[in-house]
């Protein structure tokens, strides 16, 4: 009989970077879809004005969702107890020997 993976022994980190990940993203969305008039409605900003902010913050966020669902892929791809080294190209990552 094969043991089922016990979820206590995955990390918490990749967990917890995967949720801020979702949040991010659904507030980018929320952004996009209704920042704008938001903003229109209840600060006064121009409309055209207000949908571009609302633009600019869903691109910032869903950028920042991106990142952090690839941190999260690369904690979790590298999950052999070993302190994990963040490059920003994978080049530096592999050229470095020690």
């Amino acid at each position: 009989m094969v043991d089922a993976p016990n979820p206590s022994d995955r990390p918490l980190t990749p967990l917890l970077i995967r949720g801020a990940a979702w949040l991010f993203g659904v507030a980018a969305a929320l952004s996009f879809f209704v920042g704008g008039r938001a903003l229109h409605e209840f600060a006064k900003f121009d409309r055209m004005f207000g949908e571009m902010i609302g633009i600019a913050l869903a691109a910032v966020l869903g950028l920042i969702a991106a990142l952090l669902r690839g941190l999260a892929e690369h904690l979790e791809d590298h999950d052999d107890g070993e302190p994990v080294r963040l490059a920003i190209s994978k080049g530096i990552e592999n050229s470095e020997t020690h």
